[in-house]
Parts: structure tokens; sequence; C-alpha cells
């Protein structure tokens, strides 16, 4: 929204139906995210992940076998490898990145999560 003028950014947000996100988006867009907001999503994301990773030590998928659960919450791990490597240096989740690879390694992985058939495929972010 940077590059909005004043009356396509306020059309934009009106396009946002629940006030709550509306006014999170118009501070964002206007301000950017403050640091202390960046910082306890950082926080968030990394208990997020040391959670699955504990969950992960005992066995091979969230619930014991492979299960919705797993579908679930690959998609978020996948966005925040993605966005964030360096959560992952130095074998800092070994059990989650070992699910990860497996997860990876399943057929319908490559088909689910990597849109290269799709024509929109070149202009998505981080591809």
């Amino acid at each position: 929204m940077k590059d909005f003028t004043a009356s396509e950014r306020e059309e934009a947000l009106a396009r946002i139906p629940n006030p709550e996100r509306r006014k999170r988006w118009e501070q964002v867009s206007g301000e950017g995210f403050p640091s202390e907001l960046l910082k306890a999503a950082d926080e968030k994301m990394r208990a997020c992940l040391a959670r699955c990773d504990v969950a992960l030590a005992d066995a091979q998928w969230l619930a014991g076998e492979y299960s919705l659960a797993d579908m679930a919450a690959v998609p978020f791990v996948d966005r925040i490898r993605n966005l964030r490597p360096e959560f992952f240096k130095g074998g800092r989740y070994p059990h989650l990145d070992a699910w990860y690879g497996r997860l990876h390694a399943r057929p319908a992985f490559d088909k689910a999560m990597n849109f290269r058939d799709d024509p929109r495929a070149a202009e998505m972010i981080n591809l």
C-alpha cells in the first residue's frame, strides 16, 4: 500500500470488513510494524517451532501418526523457513527438520506446496 495514493489506500482499507484488522492494516501501511510487535512475533514463532520440535522428539508425526495435524502445520513451518531461514540454522530444531524432510519427501508435498504449474507462479514471491 505504500505506493497508493491517499484515496486508493482509504478505498483498500474500506474493503477490510473486520474493524480490528482494518485498524492494524491502517497502522502498518502508514508506519510499518513496530519493533516490539516484530520481536513478539519472532518469539511466538520460535516458541511454536520449539513446541513442535519437542512433540517430534518421540514420534515421526505431530499426533503420533501422519494426520491432519501435520497437513495443517506444514504451510506455517514452510513459510517460516522461507521468511526466516536463520531460525533453522545450526540444527536448532533437529526433530522438526527431520519431520519437514519426511513431509517434503511425500509425493503430495510438491504438488501442494510448490506452485510451479500455476500461471501466476512467476509473480509469487519466495518461490
